[in-house]
């Protein structure tokens, strides 16, 4: 018989060795680790030292002199590390640390949601300007008028063929007044919207940057 049949005959018939099982009193202490959760911590902590050296390196190698944009930019925070910002857009603590837990869907869903009310928005400016338009929520579309005689039902048809009934909902006051709350948020909604503009595409840009550095990590 050939040497390699032999071996495989061998191993087909050998005696199969198990691992050694938790004792019975110290089964409170739950499953006794095997080789391979061994092997696997040993591999994680190896893993892990080796960034940690490259990363001691990089560190000592920079040079302390040089310019990044990043300087101008950002601001580093010990919890939520660098927080991107604009020269030209104002931010609120609560506004960053809302949208810095966001994950890029819910960003993009947040502006759309944004979006779909500064066009409700806009569309109802449109029809401030038309104030024959306007009347209150939920109020009848048409007016009944009553009239004694043929001769007074005859002169109302006219009159409101004329065009002389038709009046503005409310005072000039209430309308400003509306007009005035309208606009101002739609001057809220339009500056959010470009704040979850600016982070989402700096979020967008800090993703990609995250997977390329990750690829680049894994091919080595």
């Amino acid at each position: 018989m050939p040497f390699a049949s032999f071996k495989n005959v061998q191993k087909r018939y050998a005696r199969t060795h198990k691992e050694r099982s938790q004792p019975e009193h110290r089964k409170h202490l739950g499953l006794l680790p095997k080789k391979k959760d061994f092997v696997i911590r040993a591999r994680e902590k190896e893993k892990k030292d080796k960034k940690i050296k490259e990363l001691r390196r990089q560190a000592l190698t920079r040079n302390t002199d040089e310019f990044y944009f990043n300087m101008c930019n950002s601001v580093f925070d010990a919890e939520r590390g660098h927080i991107p910002l604009n020269a030209e857009t104002q931010y609120t603590d609560s506004d960053l640390k809302n949208a810095l837990s966001m994950s890029v869907a819910q960003l993009q869903h947040e502006l759309q949601k944004e979006l779909s009310k500064i066009g409700r928005l806009e569309s109802s400016t449109n029809l401030l300007h038309g104030e024959h338009d306007l009347r209150p929520r939920g109020a009848p579309a048409r007016h009944i008028f009553f009239a004694e005689s043929s001769a007074e039902a005859a002169e109302l048809r006219a009159s409101i063929r004329n065009g002389d009934f038709i009046q503005p909902y409310g005072s000039s006051a209430d309308l400003l007044e509306e007009r005035r709350a309208v606009y101002k948020e739609l001057e809220e909604r339009l500056a959010r919207a470009e704040q979850l503009k600016l982070i989402l595409k700096q979020r967008e840009a800090k993703q990609n940057l995250t997977v390329r550095i990750l690829s680049l990590v894994q091919s080595r």
